[in-house]
């Protein structure tokens, strides 16, 4: 499996090193180590392939190559792991002793993962959804375009409302960069595929 680390992951570190907040942001990224492990288990049990961990500044993202014939409950199932190991961490957490910090950091991987954004597993999961009743490209751009609008929503209304912050502004920026980078890949594979099929 490759590692590959985008550069706002580094910009981030630097970012919470600065401000004395190193220690928190290092707990984070053993959280998000472990919250793709569950990804990683779930899509090993359902024999996918496991090609690449992305370090993003939000987290991290594996790159997976489902079988050729997935059902939409795999889809959801290897989505919800990741949110299900934060839960677990949350209970082993509460078992061995009083840790709030680490609690709190789970329970906000777990909700801020859900949300109904590319690349995100709530995106993900609504992804798995649309598929049921909508052709593969079309519901992906249907998603695309609904997390662009999101995202410059929720940006803005937190702008607006609570004022200017670093990290909302870097995950804005790395969530439109995401969902323009796959819309732009959608766009290439349809005309692959026309190409492709075109017969003079």
């Amino acid at each position: 499996m490759n590692i590959r680390i985008h550069p706002l992951w580094f910009v981030s570190g630097i970012y919470f090193y600065v401000y004395d907040f190193l220690e928190w942001w290092l707990m984070i990224q053993l959280i998000v180590l472990l919250h793709e492990f569950g990804h990683a288990w779930m899509a090993k049990s359902l024999h996918w392939k496991i090609i690449t961990l992305h370090m993003t500044p939000i987290g991290g993202m594996l790159e997976l190559e489902p079988r050729w014939i997935s059902r939409t409950t795999d889809l959801v199932l290897v989505a919800l792991s990741g949110p299900a190991m934060n839960a677990l961490l949350i209970i082993v957490g509460n078992l061995i002793g009083d840790f709030q910090a680490w609690s709190g950091a789970n329970l906000m991987m777990i909700l801020f993962n859900l949300l109904p954004i590319f690349p995100l597993d709530g995106g993900q999961i609504v992804k798995a959804i649309l598929y049921r009743w909508i052709e593969y490209d079309k519901a992906e751009r249907i998603l695309v375009i609904w997390g662009l609008l999101v995202t410059f929503l929720g940006v803005g209304l937190f702008i607006q409302f609570v004022g200017y912050h670093f990290g909302i502004i870097i995950i804005g920026l790395f969530l439109v960069e995401q969902n323009i980078h796959y819309l732009k890949m959608l766009k290439w594979r349809s005309l692959r595929r026309r190409f492709m099929s075109y017969s003079p």
